[in-house]
């Protein structure tokens, strides 16, 4: 179950994200800033949560929200961008997991 306070949900138990200032932060470390890319990303996949999103929904959905137009593989790079900031380890990720054919926010609270 996804923690939400105003402007704060919490996606696992050291990790938050502020909906207002574009930011997340984990215990033990300094605010991490999100570009508006990883940050339209990421809301996704907390309105979602623990869902299965193709990269075809997250493109699709991305451009509705930029009014842009973004490749699958603007996908998996801001895919790979978000998790140098969220997981301990985004080589082995365990919060924005790959499960063929998308990938799914795996909330642990």
């Amino acid at each position: 179950m996804l923690s939400k306070s105003n402007s704060t949900v919490q996606l696992s138990k050291d990790l938050k994200v502020d909906l207002l200032g574009h930011f997340i932060y984990q215990s033990g470390r300094e605010k991490v800033f999100l570009t508006s890319m990883e940050f339209k990303l990421l809301t996704i996949f907390i309105s979602n949560p623990n869902e299965l999103l193709d990269v075809t929904y997250l493109m699709n959905t991305m451009n509705e929200l930029n009014d842009s137009c973004y490749s699958e593989q603007n996908i998996y790079i801001q895919i790979s961008r978000l998790r140098s900031k969220i997981e301990e380890n985004p080589s082995e990720p365990d919060l924005l997991i790959t499960l063929r054919p998308g990938y799914i926010l795996n909330i642990k609270i």
